[in-house]
């Protein structure tokens, strides 16, 4: 029986940093489901979606648009 793989929320506005970590933890060795995100809008409708079904949360602490990560923590 094999393991369901770890659900990973990433939410940063800068794309430079948010595409490579996504595909790193996406790839060897990890293989992690991760939903990337660049601003708290657009994570607070994953959280809703999925009824915050995430095993961890990689979230930058100043956001663009919406809350920024502080607030998306609570």
């Amino acid at each position: 029986m094999s393991e369901q793989p770890l659900r990973v929320l990433l939410v940063d506005d800068e794309e430079s940093l948010r595409e490579p970590l996504a595909k790193y933890l996406r790839g060897e060795p990890y293989k992690y489901t991760v939903e990337a995100v660049p601003n708290g809008i657009k994570a607070l409708g994953l959280l809703e979606e999925t009824q915050g079904r995430y095993d961890a949360a990689l979230i930058d602490e100043v956001l663009e648009e919406g809350p920024g990560g502080l607030e998306l923590l609570k």
